[in-house]
């Protein structure tokens, strides 16, 4: 544990490489699971049961609450001011919960938290642990952002977030800018393009180690359509991530009788289990109610619930959300 410079503080180590296992185990390539875990792997969590259930494949559909997530350009095509949280059941004991406010005027907000269940305290000349307690985890994200149309069709955005990471009574943080771009081509309706660079920022502080923040490049695409009269979806995302291989994930979304959807993704991010993902919504108004669930192999399975609310001029209550090339 040298090498880390952590050898003074056992817990942290224990913390991080236990932390590191149930969600880096899952979301981030071998060669990170390797050295310990990614440090902020959380962030890879999907923040709200649609996106979940489309593999995570929604970097050009965020014109959402779940812009500053995926997207921030997709603060440039808000119509209806829009607040969304998510509740996860994520494997391992690991609660994760996400939050999106996105207004009419191009500005959002975000928060992201994920907890972890107690860890067993050790030190090297007492491995088992006997008699020293335990501990926990908790990683925390929170920020803001801006997005506007600067010609036309194109949208452009930018937000800035506060991580932070406690392990028992050891802490680090850092901050990080996302930017992106989201074009809806006027010939080609229904076709929408996208691309992200996250968590772009310098290193962070754990203890006396320094590692590099999970910096994303996300290349995207959507194309809504109608198959056999039913509004359909279907999307495309490519996820490289510092250090790592470039992952494909895909969704596709199918509207019933208007106001129920029925998704189906593949999550290449997911390395324990298949990757395979499903859920569906339901739209009343100005609410929208989602599901997702994920299986990860032996580590058990994530059900993701989440709850959106509409309000304003400018759209269709529930229904006009992440529309790939619509005006909205």
């Amino acid at each position: 544990m040298t090498e880390h410079g952590l050898e003074g503080c056992p817990a942290a180590t224990l913390g991080r490489w236990a932390a590191g296992l149930l969600m880096a185990g899952a979301l981030c390539p071998l060669p990170a699971l390797a050295a310990g875990g990614a440090p902020f792997a959380f962030l890879r969590l999907d923040s709200s049961g649609r996106p979940a259930a489309l593999g995570g494949a929604y970097s050009a559909l965020a014109a959402d609450s779940n812009a500053l997530h995926y997207n921030p350009a997709g603060l440039a095509w808000i119509k209806t001011h829009e607040l969304s949280l998510l509740h996860n059941n994520h494997f391992q004991g690991v609660s994760h919960q996400a939050g999106g406010l996105a207004l009419r005027q191009g500005f959002g907000l975000q928060f992201k938290t994920a907890g972890y269940r107690s860890l067993q305290r050790t030190t090297l000349s007492n491995p088992s642990g006997d008699g020293l307690g335990s501990f926990s985890a908790r990683d925390l994200a929170v920020g803001a952002g801006y997005g506007r149309r600067v010609a036309g069709r194109l949208g452009l955005g930018m937000g800035l977030k506060h991580l932070s990471s406690t392990i028992d009574a050891y802490s680090a943080s850092a901050f990080a800018l996302d930017m992106g771009a989201l074009y809806r081509p006027e010939r080609l309706k229904g076709l929408s393009l996208g691309a992200a660079l996250q968590n772009l920022g310098g290193r962070v502080r754990f203890q006396s180690a320094w590692e590099e923040l999970p910096l994303t490049l996300r290349l995207a695409g959507a194309y809504e359509c109608q198959i056999e009269g039913r509004q359909a979806l279907l999307t495309l995302d490519v996820d490289q991530a510092r250090g790592g291989e470039a992952r494909v994930s895909a969704g596709a979304e199918v509207r019933i009788a208007g106001r129920l959807a029925l998704r189906l993704g593949y999550d290449g991010r997911n390395d324990a289990g298949p990757g395979i993902a499903a859920g569906l919504g339901f739209e009343l108004d100005r609410f929208a109610a989602d599901y997702a669930f994920s299986p990860y192999g032996e580590l058990g399975s994530s059900h993701r619930f989440s709850l959106t609310l509409h309000w304003g001029k400018g759209g269709e209550g529930a229904q006009a959300r992440g529309q790939a090339g619509g005006e909205r």
